[in-house]
């Protein structure tokens, strides 16, 4: 079975790497959920009527 090709070096990759040992992790992103696809607060219920049409 052949090696594992090694990725190139990367100086970012290694300086994110740096900073999450001496500082730690970033706080998890906060999702903002899009007020269009909100429903309503306040929805009236509509009641269905029996229609009769005999």
């Amino acid at each position: 079975m052949r090696k594992k090709k090694s990725k190139p070096f990367k100086n970012t990759t290694e300086v994110r790497r740096q900073a999450r040992l001496l500082v730690g992790s970033p706080p998890a992103a906060v999702t903002h959920t899009d007020p269009r696809k909100k429903p309503l607060k306040h929805k009236k219920r509509v009641e269905l009527v029996d229609l009769d049409l005999s």
